[in-house]
């Protein structure tokens, strides 16, 4: 086993750069940590190629979803539906929940109404499932009821 290296070749420094040019970031990233890993020829090229490509694609979708989550101005960004949707106490319909998760509903062109008693989480809801659209790409925006209406 080799110890890591501190310095790059100069076509290994040139091979970085031009990825980097052509907005390749997470390429140039993953290249540089497997030319400082000792152990990456020990993975086969298709293995490291993947990996390559895949650090890549996932730079470019959080970069993507963060942009979507921001211009959705929610109240609660890090919402999601967890294991507390299921909570026999809270007497929610996890069947229509999980429905209403794939955004099915949204492709039809329904709209969305949820009601319940003050403090019964419908913000969290709303924003649990804004945030499933927004994995999917799909533009929102969260706005409050009486701002919708005097926009109206």
């Amino acid at each position: 086993m080799m110890p890591p290296k501190d310095a790059f070749t100069k076509e290994e420094l040139q091979v970085t750069s031009s990825l980097r040019q052509m907005k390749l970031s997470g390429m140039a990233d993953a290249l540089e940590n497997q030319l400082r890993d000792p152990n990456a020829d020990l993975a086969s090229f298709m293995d490291r190629i993947i990996e390559i490509v895949n650090t890549e694609w996932q730079n470019r979708y959080d970069k993507k979803f963060s942009r979507f989550l921001k211009q959705a101005k929610l109240r609660y960004p890090a919402a999601d539906l967890d294991e507390s949707i299921y909570d026999p106490g809270r007497m929610l319909d996890t069947a229509s929940i999980e429905r209403l998760n794939t955004c099915h509903w949204v492709e039809e062109g329904r709209n969305l109404l949820i009601t319940g008693l003050t403090s019964s989480g419908k913000t969290y809801l709303s924003n649990a499932l804004c945030i499933s659209a927004i994995r999917q790409f799909k533009t929102v925006r969260y706005i409050r009821a009486s701002i919708l209406m005097n926009e109206f």
